[in-house]
Order: structure tokens, then C-alpha cells, then sequence
């Protein structure tokens, strides 16, 4: 029995026209990069690929306020150190100010050797005239100021006094301003009747202000107490004389 033949695969037929082509890729490229560095073609550069960049700025000392717009990095909330060791405790270098702020600021600082404005202290007295007595110089006045009181007083009668019959003397304190203003009213004498003397309160409040004191007056007063008896009689009229 013959032995059996062995099978030997043929080999197959190389492509060498790949290799071919590399060699002349190659052979070109190498010609180029010759011609650029003889001169005799631009220089090759590579493409520019495109590339982020970021701009810091150091600053030596932290800045004396935060700027009201921030237009580098390093300038938004930055504190930092003068000293490379991280010693935070050098004082920061004092803002320069401009010669127009320093003189606005001399302007409105508030001059302490000046002489500050002090009120003038009224040295005029207060005239009191009492119930038997009245001045000279106050007896126009004070004879309109009781016209006055008796015709509101009149005029604006207490109806339940009336009412019921009532009458009786009382003795005011009344104070007046020289403007006019009235000051004070109080009872220095009772009627004995609450009603009549509430009465009497009100009449002399419902007329004032009465006229301001006549300039001369004005100038030596400041203020006029009258003690006076006030009579509400059985006729039903206030009688002040």
C-alpha cells in the first residue's frame, strides 16, 4: 500500500504594489521637507489647533475694597498675602486719595474750633396782675382780654347751670404768652360748685388765642398771669369786671 501524500498549500503571490506605493509616499515627503529647508518652497508650519488661555493676575497686597466691577480674575474677592510665608498679618498699604476728594471731604468735615450755634436765652420776665391790681401799661390789654371772656362766656352759657339755677364767684389763674397762647388755666378759688367751675375753664379755652401783647410790652414780657374773679350771677351772664 503506497503512503499518503502530505498536502502543502500553495503559498500565494504577494501584492507588492501596497509597498510600492509607501515607498513613494515616503520618497515625496522626504523631498518636500528638503525643498523647505533648501529655501526653494515656503517653510512647512503645522496647523494651528485651537487652545483656551486664562489670564491671572497676582496681586501683592489684598485691595481696600472690592471694585465695583471686577475686570480680572484675580481681582474678585481676592485677599491675598503680602508675604510669600502666608502671614496674613502686614497692614494693607493705605488707599491713595486725590487732591479734589481731600478738599470736598475739608469741606464737609464738621469744623470743631467753629462756634456752634448756642439758643438765645430769654431773659424777659413775666407780669403778674392780681385780682385788686392791675398796671398802667397792661390795662387795655387786659380789660379786652375780659371783654373777650365775657361775651364767649355769654355766648356758650352753661345750659345746665342754667337749668337749675345756679351761681356763684370763682377765682382764675390764667397764663398767656405774648403771643397770645394760653399757657395755663386752673382754679385758685372755688365757686363750691364743680359744674360752674369746669364752666369756667372752658369759656377761657374756647377763646384763645387771644391777641398778642402790644410790641412795647412784648419786649420787657414774655408771658402775663392775670388772678381774676369771675362771677356767673343769678341774671345767668358772666360778669369778669
Amino acid at each position: 500500500m503506497p503512503a499518503p501524500r502530505l498536502f502543502k498549500p500553495v503559498p500565494a503571490a504577494v501584492d507588492r504594489s501596497l509597498f510600492k506605493v509607501a515607498i513613494l509616499i515616503s520618497l515625496a515627503l522626504h523631498l518636500l521637507l528638503l525643498a523647505s529647508a533648501g529655501g526653494l518652497i515656503p517653510p512647512i508650519t503645522p496647523p494651528a489647533w485651537p487652545h483656551s488661555t486664562l489670564q491671572v493676575t497676582v496681586l501683592k497686597t489684598p485691595p481696600s475694597a472690592k471694585p465695583a466691577r471686577a475686570d480680572m480674575l484675580a481681582q474678585h474677592d481676592s485677599q491675598g498675602s503680602a508675604s510669600p510665608s502666608g502671614d496674613n498679618s502686614t497692614p494693607a498699604a493705605p488707599a491713595r486719595t486725590s487732591p479734589q476728594a481731600s478738599l470736598r471731604a475739608a469741606n464737609t468735615a464738621p469744623d470743631s474750633q467753629q462756634d456752634t450755634a448756642t439758643p438765645v436765652r430769654d431773659n424777659r420776665q413775666q407780669a403778674r396782675l392780681g385780682a385788686a391790681a392791675v398796671g398802667v401799661s397792661w390795662a387795655a390789654y387786659v380789660e379786652d382780654w375780659r371783654r373777650r371772656v365775657e361775651r364767649i362766656g355769654n355766648r356758650h352759657y352753661p345750659p345746665e347751670a342754667r337749668a337749675r339755677g345756679l351761681y356763684g364767684s370763682l377765682e382764675l389763674v390764667v397764663t398767656l404768652r405774648d403771643t397770645g397762647e394760653l399757657m395755663n388755666v386752673r382754679i385758685a378759688r372755688s365757686s363750691g360748685s364743680p359744674l360752674l367751675d369746669q364752666a369756667a375753664i372752658d369759656i377761657v379755652r374756647l377763646g384763645a388765642p387771644y391777641p398778642p401783647f402790644p410790641a412795647r410790652l412784648a419786649q420787657e414780657y414774655s408771658s402775663l398771669e392775670v388772678v381774676r374773679k369771675w362771677s356767673f350771677t343769678t341774671a345767668h351772664r358772666l360778669d369778669g369786671s
